[in-house]
């Protein structure tokens, strides 16, 4: 089984930090691991996307926001922190959340 992991911490980073407290613990194929909340991974990629605006990016946020019930008020609260609010309510716009 091959598996993809990035890791990218900064520990001055309240957002970072708070992605970390929230994280749930699944169980996917029988491994118990942590992962980081829809809205938590959304948010990363937005951040992620200011600089390269790539594609991919935009693509994964629109499909995890079709396929998912998120907190959009957790989610503009820190948009508005982290300089993403106007990408975040684009994407919100695209797939009526």
């Amino acid at each position: 089984m091959a598996m993809n992991l990035r890791a990218k911490l900064s520990r001055d980073d309240k957002f970072e930090s708070l992605r970390l407290d929230r994280r749930v613990r699944l169980n996917i194929l029988g491994v118990l691991t942590w992962v980081a909340t829809p809205e938590d991974v959304v948010l990363s990629k937005l951040r992620w996307r200011l600089e390269s605006r790539s594609e991919t990016q935009w693509r994964d946020c629109i499909e995890i926001a079709a396929a998912q019930n998120l907190d959009t008020d957790y989610m503009r609260l820190w948009a508005q922190q982290i300089g993403i609010t106007s990408d975040l309510e684009e994407l919100l716009a695209a797939t009526k959340n």
